[in-house]
């Protein structure tokens, strides 16, 4: 991708996040969170399939939980024709983008919340040339993120040792096999993930979360509804043990969507047997 293109295209996203998104259900039964990367994109063929699923009137919204910053998702959503989100969750759960009278902004409560106790400067002392941690690039660094590149999840258990030893509160997250973020101990995917919910007053049980790494870890935790598509990392592989994770047999977005209809199923097998039972 050139220069060009490359800014033609921020623009265009630059112009959609003042307005209000077209698709999707502004009133939804049912919240799918899912993480981006490797979980919806990867497969075309796949996201057609979750899109039609999704543009059906069914009652589920979309909720994207991701690593990466605001415009980086946006423009990761228009690449991959992946339907309108109702809020974005980015930079590792760190901030939450919610439509408020027809715009999508900065959720501001939940920054309030994750700020209490965060010393994001001690972190950036206490972590200076510590062995095997390269920082991220600039963009990389948030107000409620510091992203590093680790050499191993050695280093990972290290950081958070050290943090931990200087009393600093707060969140190591390690994906990828390579990728370490450190966060205020209130935030994460998992945390945002409760935010969101929350917002569109919705039950613990109409929520459903799908991922494929380190990253997502609390948030598939933290989920009764939880799924891991079929090209999860090793690194999450012991989730699968835990009886509230659908493990797909299929990849990305087909995964995503084979594990919400086979919750789905299994909530109104449940509900057709407590019925049963009541009569």
């Amino acid at each position: 991708m050139n220069w060009t293109t490359y800014a033609e295209g921020f623009a265009h996203i630059a112009s959609e996040i003042v307005g209000k998104d077209k698709e999707g259900t502004s009133n939804p039964s049912h919240l799918l969170v899912s993480d981006l990367d490797n979980t919806l994109t990867g497969c075309r063929s796949g996201v057609a399939r979750f899109k039609r699923f999704l543009s059906h009137e069914n009652g589920f919204g979309l909720v994207v939980a991701t690593g990466r910053s605001f415009v980086e998702a946006r423009r990761l959503v228009r690449d991959w024709d992946l339907p309108s989100p109702l809020a974005w969750i980015t930079s590792v759960g760190s901030e939450i983008y919610i439509e408020r009278d027809g715009e999508l902004v900065l959720d501001d409560a939940y920054a309030r919340k994750i700020a209490d106790g965060w010393a994001p400067q001690k972190i950036d002392y206490v972590l200076r040339d510590f062995p095997g941690l390269t920082p991220q690039s600039a963009c990389e660094q948030r107000a409620f993120k510091r992203s590093y590149v680790a050499a191993s999840c050695r280093v990972a258990a290290a950081v958070e040792q050290r943090l931990h030893d200087e009393g600093i509160s707060a969140r190591v997250v390690f994906s990828h096999e390579r990728l370490l973020d450190v966060l205020p101990i209130k935030a994460g995917k998992a945390a945002a993930m409760h935010h969101v919910a929350s917002f569109f007053d919705m039950p613990v049980g109409h929520v459903f979360a799908a991922g494929d790494s380190g990253n997502d870890s609390d948030m598939l935790g933290a989920c009764e509804n939880a799924i891991l598509v079929g090209n999860h990392a090793a690194e999450v592989a012991e989730l699968a043990n835990r009886p509230n994770v659908y493990v797909s047999r299929r990849n990305h977005a087909s995964g995503a969507l084979e594990g919400l209809l086979a919750h789905h199923r299994a909530q109104r097998m449940r509900a057709r047997q407590l019925a049963e039972v009541a009569i």
